[in-house]
């Protein structure tokens, strides 16, 4: 059986107007699913919507929708992800390292402790060596709850 028909104006209209409309809706369900598949899908159906405006057959409409999506999902879409991606920005935790502050307690690679913006952390040194109460230290490593610090060198 031959998908591929010959349809009039009205029909091609009511088709192109329910393509536009599904690539609306896809683009909808894009704002709840920030992942850009429904957002492809949807740049799928615009294809074809404009497609259809042109063409009369099915089979070539469904063709152009799927090389519309799969265009986009893959040439588009990665760069709308990168674009996107804002994994790029420090966390708190990743922000404190660098920051220079003041051993509040001896710190060896055992024990002691800094305080960071009024809050109190357990610190250790690298290499084993002891900074002494008081004297300045750069955080360079976190490890869960533990910053790893050195002595800050004028």
């Amino acid at each position: 059986m031959e998908l591929s028909t010959t349809m009039g104006l009205s029909s091609f209209m009511n088709l192109t107007t329910l393509l536009f409309i599904i690539g609306v809706l896809m683009f909808i369900i894009e704002i709840f699913t920030p992942s850009f598949v429904a957002g492809s899908v949807g740049i799928g159906f615009f294809c074809a919507g404009l497609a259809s405006l042109f063409i009369d057959s099915y089979s070539w409409l469904l063709f152009i929708g799927i090389c519309g999506t799969a265009i986009t999902m893959f040439a588009i879409r990665p760069v709308v992800l990168r674009w996107l991606d804002n994994t790029g920005a420090p966390t708190n935790s990743d922000a404190m390292i660098g920051r220079v502050t003041k051993a509040k307690e001896q710190i060896d690679c055992d024990s002691g402790s800094i305080s960071l913006d009024g809050v109190v952390w357990q610190a250790r040194t690298l290499d084993g060596s002891e900074i002494a109460v008081g004297t300045p230290v750069e955080v360079v490593k976190i490890d869960s709850i533990i910053l790893y610090v050195k002595p800050k060198n004028s």
